[in-house]
């Protein structure tokens, strides 16, 4: 007997397909609905609707006047940092990463805690940037005490 023969088979298969697309396109309510009534939410409804803002455009950028009127907050520092020094100046392991990253300055937030300071960026957009590099036992004692224990991304020695 082929496949052809069987029709249980491909007909359960089917089924199977389009129980679990219709699981994975519905609200996430439980319905009260019988299998084969469709449920509230896949009936279009003729009674109006309450007007709902337009989605955003994450490509849209607020202007000055529709900006929110927060500042970004300084993340904590040890006393003395931040401090911006040259790639060059950086123990090896470190300043061959940033060197093959092209970056030739870094802020410094800790001792053996560092992060890349890109051309055009401000000291306080590197520190806020939440990418720490440097030696691991210095960057786990600076999430602990100053970033509430909060791991970073980057990358350490």
């Amino acid at each position: 007997m082929t496949h052809l023969e069987r029709p249980g088979k491909p007909t359960l298969l089917v089924a199977l397909c389009a129980i679990a697309c219709a699981a994975c396109t519905t609200s996430g309510t439980p319905s009260a609905s019988s299998p084969g009534t469709p449920s509230s939410s896949a009936v279009p409804s003729s009674a109006p609707q309450p007007a709902s803002a337009p989605p955003s455009d994450p490509t849209v950028f607020p202007t000055a006047a529709e900006a929110p009127a927060t500042s970004v907050p300084q993340a904590p520092l040890p006393p003395g940092y931040p401090k911006v020094v040259k790639v060059s100046s950086l123990p090896g392991q470190v300043r061959n990463w940033f060197q093959m990253q092209g970056t030739t300055r870094a802020v410094q937030l800790a001792p053996g805690v560092w992060t890349a300071l890109q051309d055009g960026a401000a000291v306080e957009d590197a520190v806020n940037a939440e990418v720490l590099d440097g030696f691991c036992s210095s960057i786990k004692a600076f999430e602990r005490v100053y970033r509430g224990g909060r791991t970073y991304p980057g990358a350490c020695w």
